[in-house]
């Protein structure tokens, strides 16, 4: 699922046809709510709401990783999915477009 290019609204609904439990979409909801605030609204939250919305998205993570037994998600040839952060770099920061020049976008 490219949910990079997709709307919250888009990405909750592809997991619910995928049949993705309706907790664990919950979660991915208020999480992605609150990211939305920041990237859409300009909302600047502070330190401990910072930090309560990364644990969330730290859990949600945790809860929707492969289980012993069940393989990870793969690209062609067994690698990680391209821009999964995955690679050799690990930080996915290859995968960013590089900023404008003259300053923000």
């Amino acid at each position: 699922m490219p949910a990079l290019e997709m709307t919250t609204r888009e990405v909750l609904g592809g997991l619910q046809a995928a049949g993705v439990e309706e907790d664990l979409r919950a979660d991915l909801r208020a999480f992605l709510d609150q990211c939305d605030l920041v990237k859409f609204a300009k909302v600047e939250p502070g330190a401990e709401a910072s930090r309560s919305v990364l644990e969330s998205g730290r859990a949600v993570v945790r809860r929707s990783a492969p289980r012993g037994g069940e393989p990870a998600p793969s690209g062609p040839g067994g690698a990680p999915p391209a821009g999964s952060g995955a690679g050799a770099e690990g930080s996915g920061a290859a995968d960013e477009p590089a900023p404008a020049e003259g300053g923000v976008g």
